[in-house]
């Protein structure tokens, strides 16, 4: 239908795509182009420096930009993840080192946490023109974002990493301290406005624990993936996998109520190898569908999928579909050859 280029003359690297109802495609990633395309208008058409996030909407034929801009400060700043609402603005997270980096008037939190960086979360308008919303979201560790969903509402839901002992939590949430090991995974759901977090929580154990995807159910509800090292991470009894199965990470999906307050359903999914969760969709009765990179021989798989067994020679992708309590596999599948047939970029993992 459509193929382009999109960089100047530095490297430039898209991470996330969205669309909207007529077509149009949003991007983000980073650039490191000065001459990186922006619009006229645009909410930021000068380089922060070093490295700026960026977003760029093609019309629905891809043969223009409707419009292109930097988010950034003077330091390094990567977009991670994006989605769009039916009114077409653009919701983008990912990191930032930029104390400098553009905030709003009200926003959330409008002080850089420090550390090696903090999490974004930015709003655009429809234009692409001006920024809803923009703030910051960390503590005194690395925190980046890796993901974001947003609800009918405007509600902006992320996931990521964060090193942080300190990042903003809510009373009552699911897991209100830190519990270390280098990071958890966090999830936090700002209101419509981008000026209060209607909850946040950490989400993780004593290991390593990174969210990478994220999808959010018409009621609120919410379902991450990623990935874990840690055999104390939260599972809730009947899922499908309530251990660890070792010899590296095993991914998780875990599914919270619309209050962020209860553990509705968490499980790993792995085997004796390294395992990553890296995308989550949910059809319309709320089954999740997870995508990722396994390393092990053993990931379980059904009977009669694609591809029961490993391709070997290295990593595979797979695909699974499990039911709302993750109690059960409707499908489970490898997909990949001889070789190394996944990839999670860097982007989002401290």
């Amino acid at each position: 239908m459509y193929s382009t280029y999109l960089g100047g003359v530095g490297d430039d690297l898209g991470a996330a795509i969205a669309v909207d109802r007529a077509g149009g495609a949003y991007v983000t990633g980073f650039t490191r182009s000065a001459d990186f395309p922006t619009t006229e208008g645009a909410s930021q058409t000068r380089f922060g420096g070093v490295e700026d996030a960026f977003v760029s909407k093609l019309d629905p034929a891809g043969s223009k930009l409707a419009y292109s801009t930097y988010l950034g400060g003077a330091d390094i700043d990567e977009g991670s993840g994006i989605a769009v609402d039916g009114a077409g603005s653009a919701y983008v997270t990912g990191s930032t080192a930029s104390a400098g980096f553009p905030t709003t008037v009200g926003a959330a939190q409008r002080t850089f946490g420090g550390g090696g960086g903090d999490a974004f979360v930015a709003k655009l308008t429809p234009g692409g023109n001006a920024l809803v919303y923009s703030t910051f979201l960390g503590g005194n560790g690395d925190d980046s974002g890796a993901a974001i969903a947003v609800d009918p509402g405007g509600g902006a839901y992320v996931t990521g990493a964060t090193g942080s002992p300190n990042i903003p939590v809510t009373r009552g949430a699911v897991q209100t301290a830190f519990h270390g090991g280098g990071h958890d995974a966090f999830i936090t759901r700002l209101d419509s406005a981008g000026r209060a977090l209607v909850y946040s929580t950490y989400l993780g154990g004593g290991g390593f624990d990174l969210g990478l995807g994220i999808a959010v159910e018409p009621s609120g509800g919410v379902y991450v993936t990623g990935t874990t090292s840690s055999k104390d991470f939260p599972t809730t009894p009947g899922s499908v996998q309530p251990t660890y199965r070792g010899g590296g990470d095993d991914a998780f999906v875990t599914r919270l109520d619309a209050a962020g307050r209860t553990l509705l359903s968490s499980t790993f999914l792995g085997g004796g190898a390294t395992d990553r969760g890296a995308g989550i969709a949910l059809d319309p009765a709320d089954n999740a569908y997870v995508t990722g990179i396994t390393g092990s021989v053993d990931f379980p798989t059904t009977k009669g999928a694609v591809q029961p067994t490993s391709g070997g020679g290295g990593d595979d992708a797979f695909v699974t579909r499990l039911d709302p309590a993750v109690s059960g596999l409707l499908y489970s599948t490898y997909l990949g050859g001889q070789g190394f047939d996944a990839d999670i970029l860097g982007l989002g993992v401290p």
